[in-house]
Protein backbone atom coordinates (compact mmCIF):
# COMPACT_ATOMS: atom_id res chain seq x y z
CA UNK A 1 0.00 0.00 0.00
CA UNK A 2 2.95 2.32 0.38
CA UNK A 3 3.73 2.11 -3.35
CA UNK A 4 0.19 2.55 -4.63
CA UNK A 5 0.86 5.93 -6.24
CA UNK A 6 4.27 5.00 -7.62
CA UNK A 7 3.01 1.75 -9.13
CA UNK A 8 -0.03 3.39 -10.68
CA UNK A 9 2.17 6.08 -12.23
CA UNK A 10 3.97 3.34 -14.16
CA UNK A 11 0.76 2.64 -16.07
CA UNK A 12 -0.95 6.02 -16.42
CA UNK A 13 -0.44 9.73 -16.00
CA UNK A 14 -4.15 10.58 -15.82
CA UNK A 15 -4.81 12.24 -12.46
CA UNK A 16 -8.36 10.88 -12.26
CA UNK A 17 -7.13 7.30 -12.70
CA UNK A 18 -4.30 7.84 -10.22
CA UNK A 19 -6.77 9.11 -7.62
CA UNK A 20 -9.13 6.17 -8.21
CA UNK A 21 -6.29 3.67 -7.86
CA UNK A 22 -5.12 5.35 -4.67
CA UNK A 23 -8.64 5.26 -3.21
CA UNK A 24 -9.33 1.63 -4.18
CA UNK A 25 -6.01 0.09 -3.14
CA UNK A 26 -7.04 -0.52 0.51
CA UNK A 27 -10.20 -2.30 -0.66
CA UNK A 28 -8.12 -4.47 -2.99
CA UNK A 29 -5.70 -5.31 -0.17
CA UNK A 30 -8.54 -6.46 2.09
CA UNK A 31 -10.08 -8.47 -0.74
CA UNK A 32 -6.81 -10.23 -1.53
CA UNK A 33 -6.32 -11.07 2.15
CA UNK A 34 -9.81 -12.53 2.52
CA UNK A 35 -9.55 -14.43 -0.77
CA UNK A 36 -6.36 -16.02 0.52
CA UNK A 37 -7.96 -17.19 3.76
CA UNK A 38 -11.09 -18.68 2.16
CA UNK A 39 -9.44 -21.63 0.34
CA UNK A 40 -7.46 -22.51 3.45
CA UNK A 41 -10.58 -22.66 5.60
CA UNK A 42 -12.43 -24.60 2.88
CA UNK A 43 -9.58 -27.11 2.76
CA UNK A 44 -9.67 -27.54 6.52
CA UNK A 45 -13.44 -28.09 6.43
CA UNK A 46 -13.16 -30.63 3.59
CA UNK A 47 -10.36 -32.40 5.45
CA UNK A 48 -12.62 -32.57 8.50
CA UNK A 49 -15.29 -34.36 6.48
CA UNK A 50 -17.63 -31.40 5.98
CA UNK A 51 -17.69 -31.55 2.16
CA UNK A 52 -21.45 -31.00 1.91
CA UNK A 53 -21.34 -27.96 4.19
CA UNK A 54 -18.48 -26.45 2.17
CA UNK A 55 -20.39 -27.01 -1.07
CA UNK A 56 -23.53 -25.32 0.28
CA UNK A 57 -21.60 -22.39 1.74
CA UNK A 58 -19.75 -21.85 -1.55
CA UNK A 59 -22.98 -22.01 -3.56
CA UNK A 60 -24.72 -19.51 -1.31
CA UNK A 61 -21.76 -17.14 -1.14
CA UNK A 62 -21.05 -17.11 -4.86
CA UNK A 63 -24.51 -17.31 -6.40
CA UNK A 64 -26.93 -15.95 -3.79
CA UNK A 65 -24.70 -13.19 -2.41
CA UNK A 66 -21.81 -12.59 -4.82
CA UNK A 67 -23.62 -12.60 -8.15
CA UNK A 68 -26.36 -10.11 -7.16
CA UNK A 69 -23.87 -7.82 -5.41
CA UNK A 70 -21.62 -7.94 -8.47
CA UNK A 71 -24.53 -7.06 -10.75
CA UNK A 72 -25.60 -4.16 -8.55
CA UNK A 73 -22.09 -2.76 -8.21
CA UNK A 74 -21.44 -3.28 -11.92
Amino acid sequence: MIFRVALSELFTSDSLVLEAVSDLTPLLAISVLLNGIQPILSGVAVGSGWQALVAYVNLVCYYVIGLPVGCVLG
